[in-house]
């Protein structure tokens, strides 16, 4: 019963991937990171995943993808 009362508590916080903290602003590789970003950004909704996290991981990818496109080409 515990168990499930823990679980259950910590599934509500959304939390991006892992996989999407992790990126490092590697511009040389900007374009396969992107690329990348964007299909991870296209997979469908886990099924133990609620609509909420899945958007808010749609919104923390792209995020991510802003990030990377700001840092790599600066305005000059």
């Amino acid at each position: 019963m515990l168990a499930t009362i823990t679980l259950a508590g910590c599934a509500g916080l959304p939390q991006p991937p892992v996989s999407v903290q992790l990126i490092p602003d590697d511009c040389a590789n900007q374009e396969a990171i992107t690329r990348w970003l964007d299909q991870v950004a296209q997979h469908p909704r886990n099924p133990l995943q609620s609509q909420r996290d899945h958007e808010q991981n749609i919104t923390n990818i792209k995020a991510r993808m802003w990030h990377l496109r700001y840092r790599c080409n600066p305005v000059r």
